[in-house]
C-alpha cells in the first residue's frame, strides 16, 4: 500500500513538473481545469472530465493504436456534461510525461474541451496511466467466431451472441458493409451476469472502418498478425451485472466494418458477448432483433480451432511444390451451417524443408499466386514481415527468395492468415530457378 502511494505521488509530481508551476498551483492534487470567463454574470460550467484514468495493456512496445482508443473511451465514460453541452477529447494533442514501455507504467496527458451555449467552457487535462502487464498461460484459440452473413447489412440487429468461458481464448473475424441509407453504429460488447468482476484481454485491433473491401480485410489482418506476434492488447474490467464495450464504431452508407482479434477471459466466471448493428438513436444494450444468417452459403457462426499446420518438403531439381492456403474449410460447430470456405481468419503455420542435392548453390523462389480472383497476402517468413499488394490472376508476385548451399537442407517457416475481401484459396509456388521458373 505504501509503495502504491509513493508511486502515485511521484506520478503527480512528474505531472506538476511537466505542466509548469503556474497551472499546477491552483489545483496541485488533480488535473487542472480552466474555465473561460467573460463579462457578465457567472455561468455554470459545461461539465467536467475525470482527473485520471488507467489503461492496462500487454505486449512488447504497445503502440498508440492500442492504448489511445481505450484511454479515449475511459475519458468519455467519466465525463459529466450538462444538457446541451458538447465535448472534444483532443486525442491528437496528447503529451507524454513518461512514455509507455514494456513491463512498466507510462504517463501521458490528453486535453478535453467541454462547451455549450450559456455555459462556461471548460478545458481540462486528463492524466492517463498506461500500465503494461504480463499475461501468460493462454495457448492457441480453441474456436473462431465469424460474423459475415449477411455481408451487406440492410437493417440493424444482433449478428452474434454467445458465452465465453474463463481461461478460454477465442478468435473473432468480422466483415460487413453498410448498405442502408443511414449511419449505423457497430458495437461489440461483453456482459457479466455474475456477482464478481471479470477481466478480459483483447489481442489485436478489433474493428475498423474502410471504404474499399479488399483493403479492409488486408489492413485488419496486417494489424492482427503483428499484434498477436508481440502479444499487444488491452485489458478491460467487466463489473458484476454490468457491461464493457470492447469496440464501437459509426460507419456510413457504403462503408465496411472489418476486424480480427482474440478475446481471453482472464479472471472471473463465464461472460456473454454480443456483436450487433445499432441505430444511432438506440442504446447499445437494448433488446435487439437477431439478424445473423447461420445457414446461408456465406460462413457465419462459430467454427473449430483456427489453426492449420503444414509440413512440406521440396527437393531442388524435382517438380515445383504447390502449397494451398484456404483450400480445406474448417467445419462449422452449428449443425447444418456451411463450413468456413477460404478459412478466412485462420492461422496457417507452414514449415517448408528445402533440400539441395546438387553440387552448386541454388536459388529458390516462393511466389504468391491467386487462382480464384484478386487477393492480397500478409506473412511472417522466418520472422520477417512481408505483404503483397493487390494481385489479379493470372498474375503472381515473388514473395521470398533464398539460397541453399550444395548438399544441405534449409527450413523456411511461413505464418499467414487468409484475408477478408480477398479471394481464397491462393497458392504458394515453390521452385528453384534451375527449372526455368
Amino acid at each position: 500500500m505504501k509503495r502504491n502511494v509513493m508511486i502515485l505521488a511521484l506520478l503527480v509530481a512528474a505531472f506538476v513538473f511537466f505542466i509548469g508551476p503556474g497551472r499546477a498551483a491552483a489545483q496541485p492534487a488533480e488535473a487542472p481545469i480552466v474555465r473561460d470567463s467573460g463579462a457578465g454574470p457567472e455561468l455554470p460550467p459545461a461539465g467536467t472530465a475525470p482527473a485520471m484514468v488507467t489503461v492496462q495493456v500487454t505486449g512488447e512496445h504497445p503502440g498508440e493504436d492500442v492504448f489511445l482508443p481505450i484511454a479515449q473511451n475511459k475519458i468519455r465514460e467519466g465525463l459529466r456534461i450538462q444538457s446541451g453541452a458538447q465535448y472534444n477529447i483532443l486525442i491528437n494533442d496528447v503529451k507524454y510525461v513518461d512514455p509507455p514501455r514494456t513491463g512498466g507504467t507510462g504517463v501521458l496527458i490528453i486535453p478535453v474541451k467541454i462547451w455549450g451555449q450559456g455555459m462556461q467552457t471548460v478545458r481540462q487535462d486528463v492524466i492517463v496511466r498506461v500500465e503494461n502487464l504480463r499475461v501468460e498461460g493462454f495457448g492457441a484459440p480453441d474456436r473462431i467466431y465469424v460474423s459475415n452473413s449477411p455481408e451487406s447489412l440492410t437493417h440493424s440487429g444482433e449478428l452474434l451472441a454467445d458465452t465465453l468461458h474463463h481461461g478460454s481464448s477465442t478468435r473473432f473475424i468480422i466483415h460487413h458493409r453498410n448498405t442502408t441509407n443511414r449511419d449505423l453504429n457497430f458495437v461489440f460488447f461483453v456482459s457479466n451476469p455474475n456477482g464478481k468482476p471479470a477481466h478480459v484481454r483483447v489481442v489485436g485491433d478489433i474493428l475498423g472502418v474502410w471504404n474499399k473491401e479488399l483493403q479492409a480485410g488486408h489492413d485488419a489482418t496486417d494489424r492482427f498478425i503483428k499484434a498477436q506476434r508481440h502479444g499487444a492488447g488491452y485489458i478491460m474490467e467487466v463489473p458484476p451485472g454490468g457491461f464493457a464495450t470492447l469496440k464501437k464504431f459509426t460507419f456510413k452508407p457504403g462503408q465496411i466494418v472489418s476486424g480480427l482479434c482474440e478475446v481471453q477471459v482472464l479472471h472471473g466466471e463465464s461472460i456473454d458477448f454480443s456483436v450487433r448493428v445499432v441505430e444511432q438513436y438506440q442504446p447499445d444494450q437494448a433488446p435487439s432483433e437477431e439478424i445473423g444468417d447461420f445457414f446461408s452459403n456465406r460462413a457465419h457462426g462459430h467454427y473449430s480451432a483456427p489453426l492449420v499446420s503444414i509440413n512440406e518438403k521440396y527437393v531442388i531439381g524435382e517438380r515445383w511444390k504447390f502449397l494451398s492456403i484456404g483450400d480445406i474449410p474448417l467445419p462449422a460447430l452449428i449443425p447444418n451451417s456451411p463450413p468456413l470456405h477460404g478459412n478466412y481468419g485462420v492461422t496457417y503455420d507452414i514449415t517448408l524443408s528445402v533440400e539441395n542435392p546438387n553440387g552448386n548453390q541454388e536459388t529458390v523462389d516462393i511466389t504468391f499466386a491467386p487462382a480464384g480472383g484478386v487477393a492480397m497476402g500478409t506473412f511472417f517468413i522466418n520472422d520477417v514481415f512481408k505483404q503483397t499488394g493487390i494481385v489479379k490472376p493470372p498474375d503472381k508476385v515473388l514473395l521470398h527468395s533464398f539460397t541453399v548451399d550444395p548438399g544441405t537442407t534449409q527450413q523456411v517457416r511461413l505464418i499467414t492468415i487468409p484475408e477478408s475481401g480477398s479471394y481464397y484459396p491462393v497458392r504458394l509456388v515453390v521452385g528453384a530457378r534451375i527449372k526455368g521458373y
